[in-house]
């Protein structure tokens, strides 16, 4: 259970900044300069757009609006306290982000969860000016400075491309010119196999700077004793972009007070099998539970959350072993 918490906080993390789309961000500073792209624009506005691109059947997403996110001081100071020294993937990002910050507008996170038999499948979409002419260039340029190749699959509506020479490949679709789609290759099939219907409507929009829907299925509803009653899904959000807050939706007073006794239960313990890790144990003190008649509310400071990065383990080499041979594809050729 631990070593599956380690990799989802790892995941998570490491998602969150792909979005600026791995290989090719620092090689390429000047692809997003064009004005047809406003990162700018309302969050709704913009939300609106990326909305067509979730993946039928996603049991959550969680938005960032980027420019409007790293507009606070504070935290792009923190972030950049956490990439000083560092190396890899997400620090590179994470600096370019930085350097660039009308690069990309929106990062929207959404995956499944699955159940006991099934892995969680986790999937970025980014909202930016992502013209195929000009990114795959910059990303060949990009790849072909490290070890890692390049392969092409076609979907029938849509180019896959992905790592061709690891385990677990690391991909990417261009669904248009202003979105991409990234992550893991089996989650990118699995979601994308197929042309997403156009939605007439998301139904739940916001300006805030952060904010989320989460449906509560078969994975989560396993993780909690029976006897606790669990809302259907639950919407949370980050007006501020300093604190974020959720609220679940009980059918009574007595079922929230249940579900506080159970949340204040669960950080207890963690905080007791976790009291070396102090940042994890300072974001869990840092965690309001309350509750009024038949809700229950939490919330928390976002800046203490970038501390977990911090206290990650350096991670070991992985996914160095050959590709499957589902993989195995001629490179996509040079520019």
């Amino acid at each position: 259970m631990k070593k599956h918490a380690r990799r989802l906080i790892q995941i998570i993390v490491i998602v969150a900044v792909l979005a600026a789309l791995a290989f090719f961000l620092r090689d390429a500073s000047d692809i997003f300069r064009a004005p047809s792209y406003d990162a700018a624009a309302p969050t709704s506005v913009k939300f609106m757009k990326l909305s067509r691109w979730m993946p039928a059947g996603s049991e959550f997403d969680f938005t960032v609006d980027v420019p409007r996110a790293l507009a606070n001081p504070m935290l792009k100071e923190r972030l950049l306290e956490l990439i000083h020294g560092k190396e890899g993937v997400a620090a590179e990002l994470v600096a370019a982000l930085m350097a660039h910050q009308d690069a990309v507008g929106l990062i929207t996170l959404v995956g499944t969860l699955g159940n006991k038999d099934e892995q969680p499948r986790f999937a970025i979409l980014a909202q930016g000016k992502f013209d195929q002419g000009i990114i795959l260039p910059a990303i060949r340029a990009a790849m072909a400075a490290g070890r890692s190749g390049l392969t092409s699959e076609d979907l029938g509506w849509a180019t896959l491309f992905a790592e061709s020479d690891e385990r677990e490949p690391f991909g990417f679709i261009i669904l248009d010119k202003q979105h991409i789609a990234v992550g893991n290759r089996d989650a990118l099939v699995t979601f994308y196999s197929q042309r997403p219907s156009p939605v007439e409507s998301i139904g739940r929009l916001s300006d805030a700077v952060i904010f989320g829907h989460a449906v509560i299925g078969p994975r989560l509803k396993g993780l909690v004793p029976q006897t606790i009653q669990l809302p259907e899904s639950v919407d949370f959000g980050s007006a501020d972009g300093q604190t974020i807050e959720a609220a679940l939706n009980l059918t009574d007073q007595a079922q929230a007070m249940s579900m506080r006794m159970f949340l204040e239960g669960v950080r207890s313990l963690i905080m007791l099998e976790q009291e070396h890790n102090l940042p994890l144990v300072d974001i869990l003190k840092g965690i309001s539970i309350s509750g009024n008649e038949n809700k229950v509310f939490i919330s928390s400071g976002l800046l203490p959350l970038a501390d977990l990065w911090g206290a990650l383990p350096e991670s070991e080499e992985e996914g160095n072993e050959p590709a499957p041979a589902h993989v195995q594809q001629a490179p996509v050729g040079k520019p």
